[in-house]
């Protein structure tokens, strides 16, 4: 864009970043450190970096007479411009991450490329908005008259109205999007900057609406969103969306014919339920349910752990999550024990031993788990798509590469009928396993069996 172009990283990859700043910001300092801990990261080696800038500042626009800051939609396309005419043209893979107005910049660049240019915007499959006001600030309102920034901000603008009904619409295929707040931002409230979109896929963070980025160390919360949102593949673009819509109706179908009655749901429908929820983003509903009627049902349990571990994962990783999910997987699985529940036992043993290695870092006690699984897994007379994939699971946990791949091709034939979620499932929890003993060539195997997309 006009005034900045900093190359962070790069070594001619097929991924890059870029980071875009907020209003009065700058490419060199708005982010502090958070380049570099991004650079640090092993995992993303392969992803070249930039952080763009452009004119803004706090001095009163004055057109006329000597010049003033470019209003928001001409960014939008010079930030178009930039991704379809210079060297970034040449990435197959595009990270946005914006804060504040920046991330209206994006979002607008992205809906002018799906309408002109969807080669380009089909590029952009993770998107970072840091306290972004994308419904707009009463105050830039009050200020409209000073800059066109502001006047574009503003909760009432045209820009704003046009850019929330057209994203509303446009049907977006991003792997990850995440959209964040600072738990101490109080200049751009979390009605403006999160609850426009979906609750699946807001997150919130420590710190005010600068501060939230100016990390300190690696393990900051904001960090780890990104570095795990960009392991995430959450719906490779090769699997079909069609299919995922189709099941998605079906969730809202189980919500609406079986909300009235929850009260009267058995175990079995209320965890149908529940899983519904969570589907189209009520996470929080599915774990109230869940939790007033869990009534120590083994399935009810692990489900309910699940909303917590993947809120632990994809959220930010409290610390709270974490313990509760892997208390009641570890609950359930000794339930499932002592009543022989085969089913009941892999599916929570095979989430202790993965609790154990990804948050415990228990190695031993992961491989120890992962054993006793294995053991129940094969006592099940007729094989699964979820059996077999535990026991790839479990495989990869003790090591056992090659056991660990057929048995996940197995789990993916077409007699069993796993569905687009269950692969998803199946392949982020063999990836996150794989992340964690570091082997990517491994990865790479899995995404030939899942058929992903490989950049």
């Amino acid at each position: 864009m006009a005034s900045n172009f900093i190359e962070l990283r790069n070594h001619n990859k097929k991924s890059a970043i870029l980071f875009l700043h907020g209003f009065s910001g700058s490419a060199e300092i708005t982010w502090g450190l958070f380049p570099c801990f991004i650079l640090q990261a092993k995992e993303h080696l392969d992803w070249d970096m930039f952080s763009l800038g452009y004119p803004t500042n706090l001095r009163p626009d004055l057109k006329g007479i000597w010049k003033a800051d470019p209003d928001l939609q001409t960014l939008a396309t010079e930030l178009c411009t930039r991704l379809t005419s210079t060297d970034l043209l040449k990435y197959k893979t595009i990270a946005l991450i914006a804060h504040s107005m920046g991330g209206l910049i994006v979002q607008r660049a992205i809906l002018d490329l799906e309408n002109n240019n969807k080669t380009i915007s089909r590029k952009i499959k993770y998107v970072f908005l840091f306290s972004t006001p994308s419904r707009g600030l009463i105050k830039s309102s009050v200020l409209s008259f000073l800059k066109s920034q502001f006047k574009d901000m503003g909760y009432d603008s045209d820009f704003i109205v046009n850019l929330r009904k057209e994203w509303v619409k446009a049907k977006h295929s991003f792997n990850f999007f995440r959209a964040v707040a600072g738990d101490e931002d109080e200049f751009v409230p979390r009605i403006s900057s999160i609850e426009v979109f979906e609750e699946k896929l807001r997150a919130i963070v420590p710190g005010d609406h600068l501060t939230m980025i100016k990390p300190v160390s690696l393990k900051n919360e904001a960090v780890q969103i990104v570095l795990n949102g960009l392991k995430s593949i959450e719906y490779p673009s090769i699997w079909n969306s069609t299919k995922i819509a189709v099941e998605k109706r079906n969730y809202h179908k189980i919500i609406k014919e079986w909300g009235p009655h929850v009260d009267d749901l058995d175990q079995k429908a209320l965890v149908l339920y529940a899983l519904a929820l969570d589907e189209v983003g009520r996470r929080k509903d599915a774990i109230n349910i869940l939790e007033r009627k869990i009534n120590k049902s083994t399935d009810a349990m692990g489900v309910l752990a699940g909303r917590y571990k993947r809120q632990w994962l994809n959220e930010g990783r409290r610390d709270n999550d974490a313990l509760k999910a892997f208390d009641l997987y570890s609950e359930a699985y000794k339930i499932a024990k002592d009543n022989n529940d085969i089913d009941q036992a892999f599916y929570n043993g095979i989430n202790v031993a993965f609790m154990q290695l990804f948050k415990k870092n228990d190695k031993k006690s992961a491989k120890k788990t992962s054993k006793e699984v294995l053991k129940y897994c094969r006592k099940k007379k007729n094989p699964d798509k979820w059996s077999l994939a535990t026991e790839g699971e479990a495989y990869l946990i003790i090591g056992r590469k090659r056991k660990a791949l057929n048995k996940y091709k197995k789990a993916i034939k077409d007699k069993y009928n796993a569905n687009i979620r269950e692969k998803a499932s199946m392949y982020n929890q063999a990836v996150k396993i794989l992340e964690v003993k570091n082997d990517p060539g491994l990865i790479k195997k899995l995404d030939k069996i899942f058929n992903c997309d490989v950049y």
